[in-house]
């Protein structure tokens, strides 16, 4: 392959993994987690970790603006992910493609940045009774080439690991699978081979995101029913889970949002149903933080006729027309924050899995750019997602959004 034709691909993981339980107390099984501490944050990091929630959900309706294609037919993409790789490229990279990133990210403070990404990555990894949650980076470069020692020393404070010289051939190839699969849990096995190194000549960079959680509240089996769903190619009958429980809900201008705790009560995936007589898709586009934020600022507590279908669906997500669209040219990238000296031209995109089922959830991605009274609010309301509908994944302590989609289409499930 010509060098001018080389696609250097910048890896990261990110994987979340959720599953199930049986019990319908308010926590699985009826034990109680133990509870999140806070993130302690400088009026600075503080400012970074607000800009930081806001960039991710801005993300998500941005791409759906710039790189979703209107005949896709589902979506799901991780905020999260896409915030710590473009972060490790802002250090990485040669000043100009620094700044152009941190713009992209709401952040004109790249040195609180990465002290908010310190403690954030330091605070999230969790391992407990009924949760798991795995962060972890890693960057190799070609044995070859010299690494700056500051990038070096920074990117093992904030990131957790120091940068590893490396041959680039085969072993490395198989330590860096290696080292995805045990972070992941083996839920990916093998991301790259020797075309990628061979693009990429003198580095490689991952970020692996894992997690493995259940329901507050899981759905019995014994009432899953098959039901319509109107989807956006027609009527579907699907499997559709089914119950009556206290969660949080709202509902603004007709749209209706259902927030349904995973055990440890601080991650939730938001549910959120549009109004019939709009086009999900053109919703998502408008659905920006101050948006999300409206929606779920004044939830309460209702008895909610829950009805979610089970689905399972994979995605390809191109996120360089994104990155276009923000002003960030993927050509002739210099990483010279790192001590590197090679131009390298890349495509960024994003691999994406989400399964739902009455137990819990398992996501998977991997990013590689290869005044009046109010009224009294009902006490008994129906969510029914028998149409298409996107949702929301969110970390509330420290606001990061995990993972965000939209379901337009039940996939038949494959034997």
């Amino acid at each position: 392959m010509k060098t001018t034709d080389l696609i250097s691909k910048i890896m990261l993981m990110g994987a979340l993994v959720a599953t199930g339980c049986s019990s319908d107390n308010d926590e699985p099984n009826g034990v109680k987690e133990a509870e999140r501490p806070k993130i302690e944050l400088t009026a600075r990091e503080a400012k970074a970790a607000l800009d930081q929630r806001n960039f991710q959900i801005d993300m998500f309706s941005d791409y759906v603006s710039t790189g979703f294609a209107p005949t896709d037919t589902n979506l799901t993409i991780s905020p999260l992910s896409s915030s710590v790789a473009m972060s490790i490229l802002a250090n990485a990279a040669d000043d100009e493609t620094a700044k152009r990133v941190a713009d992209i990210m709401d952040c004109d403070d790249l040195d609180a940045l990465n002290d908010y990404n310190t403690k954030l990555l330091n605070y999230l990894p969790y391992e407990g009774i009924n949760a798991k949650l795995k962060l972890a980076s890693n960057f190799w470069y070609n044995e070859k080439e010299t690494i700056d020692p500051a990038f070096e020393a920074r990117f093992t404070a904030i990131y957790g690991s120091k940068p590893q010289a490396s041959p680039f051939d085969i072993t490395t190839v198989n330590s860096i699978n290696k080292w995805v699969s045990d972070k992941t849990d083996r839920v990916f096995n093998s991301i790259v081979n020797m075309n990628t190194l061979n693009d990429l000549k003198d580095f490689f960079f991952a970020n692996v995101l894992y997690y493995k959680g259940v329901w507050v509240n899981p759905f019995n089996s014994g009432k899953t029913t098959t039901k319509e769903f109107k989807s956006a190619y027609g009527t579907q009958n699907v499997a559709m889970m089914h119950q009556e429980n206290h969660f949080k809900y709202s509902e603004v201008d007709g749209t209706k949002v259902v927030r349904l705790p995973y055990s440890g009560d601080h991650i939730s995936m938001f549910v959120i149903l549009p109004p019939e007589s709009e086009d999900v898709i053109e919703f998502a586009k408008g659905l920006n933080s101050k948006k999300f934020n409206s929606l779920t600022a004044d939830m309460f507590d209702p008895t909610v006729d829950l009805q979610l279908p089970k689905f399972k669906v994979l995605g390809d997500n191109a996120l360089t027309k994104y990155l276009l669209s923000k002003g960030i040219s993927t050509q002739n990238i210099v990483l010279s924050g790192a001590g590197l000296k090679n131009k390298i031209d890349f495509d960024m995109f994003q691999k994406t899995m989400i399964e739902v089922d009455e137990k819990g959830t398992v996501l998977a991605a991997v990013t590689y750019p290869d005044g009046p009274t109010a009224p009294t609010p009902p006490t008994y309301v129906d969510f029914h997602a028998n149409r298409p509908f996107i949702y929301v994944i969110q970390e509330e302590v420290s606001g990061a959004v995990l993972m965000a989609g939209i379901i337009r289409y039940i996939p038949k499930e494959k034997k």
